[in-house]
This record gives C-alpha cells, sequence and structure tokens, in this order.
C-alpha cells in the first residue's frame, strides 16, 4: 500500500482534486520488472474496465527525490485530460497488431507530453523532460560532431521506434520553451538542439515540420486541437487502419 503521507501537501491536494474530478481513486504502484535504465519512468493505465486511476513508477527513484512528484503529476494530469476533459485515447480492431497499437501510443506520447508538461509546469511541478536534458545535451554534441545522419547511433534497433524518438525530441525541444518561462541554460540547450537537428536528422526533420506546423495552427490544449496534431502525426508512421481515437466514454 503507497504511503500518500510522504507526498507533498502540494501534491496530496492535486490527488485529492484528481480524485474528485475523475471520480476515481488514484492508485500508486512499483512496477514488478523495473530495471535501473528506466528510474524516472512512470505509466498511466487506462481504458474503459479500469475503475481507478492506476500510476506506477520504477522502484529505484527515491520518495524524496523532487523527480518522484513530477512523475506523479505528470501520470495523473494525462487522466484528468482523459476522464474529466474528455481527451480521444487510442483504440483498436481486434485484428490490429501489437506492434502497431505500441507505435501509435507513442505517436500519442509525442503529442500529449508537451500539454502534460505545459500543465504541471503551471501547477508549481517541473516539467518532467528537463530530467533527461543531460541526454539533450548529450545529442547535440554527438550531432555537432557527425558529418551526416549515417553517423547517428540511433539507440533503438526498430527504425520506426528510432524515428519517432527522435522526431518526438525535437518536437519538445521546439514546443517546451513556446509555452514554459526555461533557465538560460535549459532554453540555450533546447534551442541549440532544435536548431541542430535539421541540419544532421533531415529525414526525420520532414516529418517533425509536419507536426510543428500542426501545433502551429491547432490548440493543442483543446481536445478538437489536439486530436487533430494526433492524426497528423499518426499519418507519418506506418499505423494501421484499426487504430481510431475514441472518447473514453465512447470507447
Amino acid at each position: 500500500m503507497f504511503d500518500f503521507s510522504t507526498l507533498s501537501s502540494s501534491l496530496n491536494n492535486y490527488i485529492i482534486d484528481g480524485e474528485n474530478e475523475t471520480n476515481r481513486d488514484v492508485v500508486i504502484s512499483p512496477y514488478i520488472d523495473a530495471n535501473l535504465l528506466d528510474e524516472y519512468h512512470g505509466s498511466l493505465a487506462i481504458g474503459p474496465t479500469i475503475s481507478n486511476v492506476e500510476i506506477r513508477y520504477r522502484p529505484f527513484i527515491e520518495k524524496s527525490n523532487p523527480a518522484f512528484e513530477k512523475l506523479i503529476a505528470h501520470e495523473l494530469t494525462h487522466a484528468l485530460m482523459v476522464y474529466k476533459e474528455g481527451f480521444h485515447i487510442a483504440c483498436a480492431s481486434p485484428d490490429v497488431s501489437e506492434y502497431s497499437v505500441q507505435t501509435a501510443t507513442e505517436v500519442i506520447d509525442l503529442v500529449d507530453d508537451v500539454i502534460v508538461d505545459v500543465r504541471i509546469h503551471q501547477l508549481g511541478f517541473y516539467p518532467s523532460q528537463l530530467d533527461h536534458l543531460g541526454s539533450y545535451i548529450r545529442n547535440l554534441e554527438i550531432f555537432n560532431i557527425a558529418q551526416s545522419r549515417d553517423q547517428i547511433n540511433p539507440f533503438e534497433d526498430d527504425p520506426v521506434r528510432a524515428e519517432i524518438k527522435f522526431v518526438s525530441d525535437y518536437i519538445y525541444a521546439w514546443a517546451l520553451p513556446r509555452y514554459v518561462n526555461l533557465t538560460t541554460e535549459q532554453a540555450t540547450v533546447f534551442e541549440a538542439f532544435a536548431k541542430r537537428f535539421p541540419q544532421i536528422m533531415k529525414k526525420e526533420f520532414a516529418k517533425a515540420k509536419v507536426i510543428k506546423k500542426s501545433f502551429k495552427v491547432n490548440d493543442i490544449f483543446s481536445v478538437p486541437g489536439r486530436t487533430q496534431v494526433i492524426l497528423d502525426a499518426m499519418e507519418m508512421w506506418p499505423i494501421e487502419d484499426g487504430i481510431y481515437l475514441s472518447a473514453l466514454s465512447d470507447a
């Protein structure tokens, strides 16, 4: 049983508000199959048959680490978007492959993580991707040394997943400074990353450019705007026709 008394009053209040607004209990528990590489990773289980807001975390992260509270706030905000505001989730017909479902999920996260990080920042929690600022710095160093895309190691065997990850990193680096006041160091890193990315990652940038345009012309904080951005993003990768977006009440 998770000890909520270990959390700050601001996060506990947010959880209480979340339970009231979703009519669901918030359940927090560790992954059983966790590994050290996923220290800051969390996840949220959502579906028509799930009665609670189920948040999971990697047990290696200390509860006193501010990143832990951010992780909980991040996942809870995802839940509020779906249960309270009616943001659409990915649904699939029975014949759709698990690979396609997972690919669609990663594309949706590409969009939603920007929205969620902006919202939790407004609540006083720092954006989740700032935990990975070091990765942006290291990738930028690699980009600056590389002469071509062929010299970039994707650290992902699947080319589609690798491409989505690269595009997601770019969209975040471009988008977050548009909505959040960052420190000079953070803003400098993201700006440099977003500037170098199109020069070395030309194939990935062609797709990122389409998604960026959709961000600009749609209100990503509204249900229809966010849905349109996701639909535009899903066009960039091979996702089966049996994947569709729907409000949870219609799923």
